[in-house]
């Protein structure tokens, strides 16, 4: 709802030098504040268009194919531009049918044999959300489209940014895990989670052969899946007191010396920490929490 804001003065006397400044301030207040809001409301007013559109692109997409003998929607060869005007060709769409959001473009997923939302730039994490249960969210780091499909062995992050950052919501979906594979040999020198991540699993291989020597893990995380970090260059890692599950492998081909663990009761699965994980196990069972440091030969609690 729009508001009227009248600045009036209590005589007819003008209005001084200063007192115009400060009105001028206080206008420049206001408009700081509304311009940032009615953008973003418009951004989502665009996206959710821009959904709408991917829906109609696949059911439109559907009705070509089984009214055609031959298939361009299996040629590898075909760009998204050229797919596209094939359906402006045949009255399926209007011709340069385009996304309204900026810097998004609508994308065919050759394996998945369907439309989506790409950004421009590159990239693509999917992400697991809470309440959306096919929904995964795109990203080239700003976390962009929606995409509305589950994801498959192939779906993974497309982007070239070595350094991600994981907020905690997506258009006000509690971001829940971190899908299997899809960080898996990505280069990445740096992953970091938002203050108060409700990420609560990290799937199979999800960071597995990257680069990264050191993160910190979501405070509310429970379970660590098979292979999920493994063959980083991983020194030390600090595992959270939420924590009760680390599958076997999990931080195998890591050159771990230095483990902080916050949990009492832990379940630890084979070569979790490469080979010397019995010794580790051995260890934390007898100590519980704390700090354990690798002297080259035993885990020894600080």
């Amino acid at each position: 709802m729009l508001r009227t804001i009248c600045f009036i003065k209590k005589d007819n006397s003008a209005f001084t030098m200063i007192e115009l400044l400060v009105v001028i301030a206080v206008l420049g207040i206001l408009a700081s504040i509304a311009v940032p809001r009615m953008s973003g409301v418009t951004e989502r007013a665009r996206l959710a268009v821009d959904q709408a559109a991917v829906r109609n692109l696949n059911s439109v997409t559907s009705v070509y194919r089984s009214s055609k003998h031959s298939d361009p929607f299996i040629d590898q060869a075909n760009t998204n531009q050229s797919l596209l005007q094939i359906l402006a060709d045949n009255d399926y769409i209007p011709d340069n049918f385009e996304p309204q959001s900026e810097n998004i473009e609508f994308a065919w997923l050759f394996e998945e044999e369907r439309w989506s939302l790409f950004s421009l730039s590159g990239g693509g994490a999917f992400l697991t959300l809470d309440d959306l249960v096919d929904n995964y969210i795109h990203t080239d780091g700003e976390y962009t489209g929606v995409l509305g499909f589950r994801p498959g062995n192939h779906t993974r992050y497309a982007g070239n940014a070595t350094e991600i950052f994981i907020p905690n919501e997506i258009d006000d979906q509690e971001i829940s895990g971190i899908y299997q594979r899809f960080f898996k040999e990505k280069n990445l020198s740096s992953v970091s989670f938002e203050a108060g991540s409700e990420i609560k699993k990290i799937h199979n291989q999800a960071f597995r052969s990257n680069n990264l020597e050191k993160m910190e893990l979501p405070q509310n995380l429970e379970e660590i899946h098979w292979s999920a970090f493994r063959d980083n260059n991983l020194i030390e890692i600090n595992l959270p007191a939420s924590l009760n599950k680390i599958a076997g492998d999990a931080f195998n081909g890591n050159d771990l010396a230095k483990i902080t663990i916050a949990s009492t009761e832990v379940d630890i699965g084979d070569y979790a920490f490469g080979d010397n994980t019995d010794q580790f196990r051995e260890e934390y069972e007898n100590n519980g929490a704390g700090t354990y440091i690798w002297d080259g030969e035993n885990w020894i609690k600080e």
